[in-house]
């Protein structure tokens, strides 16, 4: 018996956890990866509607935020951190007088990249937030299937003992 469940353990331990810590790298490298994919995208949409209609500064930061709210909802809370700063930085230089620095000449401007980047973070990890408890009640609603189940399944069991046991009893 002893013999027969150490050959069931793999010769090398250890490359099964590397074989999963790899795979979560690389999909942890993805998640990354499409977040500065998001954010690059949305600047490029940002700087050609900038040039193109002349669009307020305003609307092209909600722009950004609207992309940092999908990668949290999308990604996680990490890539969206990552996408809330880096829409700050592409802002600062893309968008923001005078462009392609990350030099600011008005103080107003100064306090709505730092709103911004406040909000993109507590919006980003709010909506993570509740996509995490989304899947938390979802697991919990399993298990409170599952529980009932088994209650079902003692019941009847316990209906079906106590049956036999008297048909036992009474000849």
């Amino acid at each position: 018996m002893i013999q027969h469940r150490q050959a069931q353990q793999p010769i090398l331990p250890h490359t099964a956890s590397h074989a999963d810590r790899s795979g979560r790298l690389h999909v942890l490298l993805l998640r990354y990866g499409l977040a500065v994919l998001v954010v690059m995208l949305t600047n490029s949409v940002a700087v050609l509607l900038q040039f193109t209609i002349d669009s307020h500064i305003a609307t092209l930061q909600m722009m950004f935020l609207f992309s940092v709210l999908m990668v949290a909802v999308l990604l996680g809370t990490g890539p969206a951190a990552l996408a809330a700063l880096l829409s700050f930085l592409s802002a600062s230089y893309f968008v923001v007088e005078p462009r392609f620095t990350f030099s600011v000449a008005d103080p107003e401007q100064v306090i709505r990249l730092m709103v911004f980047l406040s909000v993109a973070l507590l919006a980003g990890e709010l909506t993570a937030r509740t996509q995490r408890q989304a899947a938390r009640a979802e697991r919990l609603a399993l298990e409170v299937a599952q529980a009932r189940t088994l209650v079902e399944s003692d019941r009847l069991k316990s209906a079906i003992l106590s049956s036999v046991s008297h048909d036992l009893r009474t000849p």
